[in-house]
């Protein structure tokens, strides 16, 4: 039996997410943690590399510098969560919920974001370069800085984006007008 925290994780509890405070720590890796409700939302800095939460309700969770390279996310719920630093290289995002997430300057490069929700999210400066985001959401979301070199846009909602002169976008393609009213109001 493995202790984190103090306390035995074992298949029960691992499966309840019962892992409190993992500043900084490798996340136990027994059984996936899929469809999972997590009681305690501290993650900043956890190594969560190639981990499977998919369908996991990790709503306002606090994933600052968390390291989700190549993590099964689909369907998660990530709305609210704070993802500032994060390593989402080659996740799996699709469908995912990620309304008013926070994401800047996360590296989302090669992500798969299928049909993944990001109303009103902050991915200023992210790195989305080569990421798949076919039919995603991204009605309202801010990406100045960001670059999206590379990524698949085709059928991703773009309406109301917010981006400046320093956005990348894929070459030949042709943004939406940015929402500058909008923007100048959020960042006040």
């Amino acid at each position: 039996m493995e202790y984190v925290e103090d306390r035995p994780v074992d298949e029960e509890t691992e499966s309840a997410v019962s892992v409190r405070l993992l500043r900084g720590r490798d996340v136990p890796r027994g059984p996936a943690l899929q469809h999972t409700h997590a009681m305690w939302r501290e993650f900043e800095r956890a190594d969560l590399r190639g981990m499977d939460l998919q369908g996991a309700d990790l709503w306002s969770a606090h994933l600052q510098q968390a390291d989700l390279q190549g993590a099964v996310l689909r369907g998660a719920d990530l709305g609210q969560s704070d993802l500032r630093d994060a390593n989402l290289r080659d996740a799996k995002l699709q469908g995912a919920r990620l309304w008013n997430a926070n994401l800047q300057r996360a590296n989302l490069q090669d992500a798969d974001l299928r049909q993944a929700q990001f109303p009103d999210a902050d991915l200023r400066h992210s790195n989305l370069r080569g990421a798949n985001l076919y039919r995603a959401n991204l009605r309202h979301a801010m990406l100045d800085g960001a670059d999206l070199s590379d990524a698949w846009l085709w059928g991703a909602k773009l309406e109301d984006v917010i981006y400046d002169e320093h956005t990348k976008w894929p070459e030949g393609f042709d943004p939406p007008p940015p929402e500058r009213a909008l923007g100048a109001k959020r960042r006040a």
